[in-house]
């Protein structure tokens, strides 16, 4: 976050540009830590995690639990 509230950073500049390219409305939703991410994934309160986090077996396992719902 800037001195004015908004949201900054290469991972706001790499939303802002997917959803121009898709043509949608972004809302950016914080996140508190990598484990929310993958939550906040599985409960449908995010679309898209667009943020650095280290790929592990576990985060692995649960992610492709998405794709065969």
């Amino acid at each position: 976050m800037d001195a004015q509230n908004n949201h900054v950073g290469l991972d706001v500049d790499v939303a802002k540009e997917l959803a121009d390219v898709l043509k949608v409305k972004l809302t950016l939703v914080p996140v508190p830590t990598n484990q929310d991410r993958i939550n906040f994934l599985l409960s449908g309160k995010i679309d898209v995690a667009i943020s650095n986090f280290t790929a592990n077996l576990e985060r692995s396992k649960a992610i492709t639990s998405l794709t065969r719902t």
